[in-house]
């Protein structure tokens, strides 16, 4: 680490902080994490100094960055979103086994998190902390979705066009689905649902502030997309499957083993949800 010590580093990347030069504050701390993840100081510092440049760079360009895309990642597992054009979005990469992966992307992001978690639920808890509340759509994607940039600007483009409050791509034909009205289906651009799932919801800002109260309702997540999608369909907003795009979902579901810290699994939360919102004979379409 450039012959300099731990502490020397820290010093000099506060001493950047305090006069406002973000990106060499960013260099630092990248080059102590990358050698020594777990210092939790450089990861604050970190973290703070990534707001604070996505707080300048929304304040400078709001009619460029309207909406926010999160994309989940892990070490060892490349993005699957293909960047083919330039993101007309903010992107936010979540990290989600706290080991501050940060992969090289040909574009700038404007947020990034690196938090150990349990599950899809916990990660929306979290973003829906950290995240402003003021962007026109909101994204959460898996690691394990394949899209390509061109595809979340047309999927934005068709959502504000069809004023959709609720939303996700179509899934190929050789994805892993549990529910079949998500899987493509050709001679429709959009088809209206009443149900999304939470490996890759799109909300509007109104879809977003009336649905993540129900982030907070599994840890897994599983369940939370009957209760979104339901409360939206119920009060009648605009919901649907974007058919004119195909997302592809590359791995089976593993998360039916996991045993969570609520001494739960995903289908005990998916249970609990269904009935406590009396959603058990909830018909999808």
């Amino acid at each position: 680490m450039t012959g300099k010590t731990v502490k020397v580093l820290f010093q000099e990347a506060n001493d950047n902080f305090t006069q406002g030069n973000y990106h060499q504050v960013e260099k630092i701390c990248r080059l102590v994490l990358t050698e020594k993840p777990h210092i939790i100081e450089f990861q604050k510092l970190l973290e703070e100094t990534r707001n604070r440049l996505c707080q300048l760079t929304y304040r400078e360009n709001k009619s460029q960055f309207s909406a926010l895309i999160a994309i989940n990642i892990q070490p060892n597992q490349p993005i699957p979103i293909y960047f083919d054009t330039i993101p007309k979005f903010n992107i936010c990469l979540f990290d989600f086994t706290g080991e501050n992966y940060l992969p090289n992307l040909p574009y700038p992001i404007t947020y990034y998190f690196s938090q150990k978690t349990e599950g899809k639920g916990e990660i929306m808890q979290i973003l829906s902390e950290k995240l402003p509340q003021n962007f026109s759509y909101y994204g959460f994607i898996d690691h394990d979705i394949f899209l390509s940039i061109s595809d979340i600007n047309k999927m934005l483009f068709i959502a504000e066009t069809f004023n959709l409050d609720l939303f996700q791509p179509s899934l190929s034909l050789d994805s892993y689905v549990n529910f079949p009205h998500l899987f493509h289906k050709t001679g429709y651009l959009i088809k209206e649902s009443n149900f999304v799932e939470v490996m890759m919801p799109f909300f509007s800002n109104y879809g977003y502030l009336k649905s993540k109260e129900f982030f907070y309702e599994s840890i897994s997540g599983w369940g939370i997309d009957f209760v979104f999608s339901h409360k939206l369909f119920e009060a009648k907003r605009k919901i649907a499957i974007i058919h004119d795009l195909i997302a592809g979902h590359k791995k089976p579901v593993t998360s039916i083993h996991w045993v969570l810290s609520n001494d739960m699994n995903p289908h005990h939360e998916l249970h609990k949800i269904k009935n406590k919102y009396r959603l058990n004979n909830f018909e999808m379409f």
